[in-house]
């Protein structure tokens, strides 16, 4: 099994791409993973909120496969633990899926074909978060539960 997240669009914050950077490294060492950007094109900004989402549903269904697993990051979605999202990340690990994507969306959210395809929806937390920042927030949370299962002292139990 792959592990992929995908974002829209690139960050404007160096400070967090960093961040991005740095537990992209870490993941690494414990599973096959990407963190991919979707470039956002300048018709894609500057189209009103339907028209951008339409276009931004095409560019996301122009690279997914039939067999993808897709998890939407959502404020509406289930939210876990560290400690829960761990044995939520390993039930991938042992699964048969050869690909997972934790989807990421831009400002408006997502498109209502790409919230027909998802398999679930995920939620980092409660309160409504910056999308740029929820790229670093559900890598490092990912490191977390990698670290969780190989009982590693990243996270105090």
């Amino acid at each position: 099994m792959k592990l992929e997240v995908w974002a829209i669009g690139k960050s404007s914050h160096n400070y967090l791409e960093e961040g991005v950077n740095h537990y992209q490294r870490k993941i690494k060492h414990y599973l096959p993973f990407e963190f991919m950007v979707l470039p956002e094109t300048k018709q894609i900004k500057s189209a009103d909120r339907n028209k951008s989402l339409q276009l931004q549903a095409e560019l996301i269904l122009s690279r997914l496969s039939p067999d993808d697993y897709l998890v939407l990051l959502d404020e509406k979605g289930r939210s876990f633990t560290s400690v829960a999202f761990s044995a939520y990340l390993n039930r991938f690990l042992i699964s048969s899926y050869k690909r997972v994507i934790f989807l990421i969306g831009g400002a408006y959210g997502f498109h209502e074909k790409i919230y027909a395809l998802a398999k679930e929806k995920l939620s980092l937390s409660a309160m409504t978060l910056n999308h740029d920042m929820v790229r670093l927030f559900i890598l490092e949370q990912i490191y977390r539960g990698c670290s969780i299962l190989k009982n590693e002292p990243y996270h105090n139990h």
